[in-house]
């Protein structure tokens, strides 16, 4: 049974993730709200209330290195092929951020909430 509030999006957005400021691994996160993701990785050195922090990699021009942003989360669940854990985005520009590349990197998939094409379409 789905217990979170928050509308899901169904993503591909690849990230690195790092723990104590250092990189420790690759993921991509697979779904996401404005306030928690799924992250799909091979990393399992990690528990639950781990706190982490998340870098979206993107090949957008239009973003500059000056602009990337590394998103503080804590970890709520564990599974074999990744974690869930809560975004602790704490300002505007951050959240700003991280909608627009979540909003602009859907992918199409029935099981969660997606951004209506109705506009887009017509």
């Amino acid at each position: 049974m789905e217990h979170r509030c928050a509308n899901r999006y169904v993503s591909d957005l690849n990230i690195q993730i790092y723990q104590h400021t250092l990189p420790v691994a690759l993921g991509r996160i697979k779904n996401a709200s404005l306030t928690g993701v799924f992250v799909e990785t091979e990393f399992t050195e990690i528990d639950c209330e781990h706190q982490i922090s998340l870098e979206i990699l993107h090949n957008r021009k239009a973003i500059s290195k000056s602009k990337r942003i590394k998103i503080p989360a804590l970890i709520t669940h564990k599974r074999n092929n990744g974690f869930g854990a809560e975004l602790d985005i704490s300002t505007a520009e951050h959240a700003d951020f991280f909608s627009n590349l979540l909003l602009g990197h859907q992918v199409v998939d029935s099981h969660v909430t997606q951004k209506s094409n109705k506009s887009a379409n017509g």
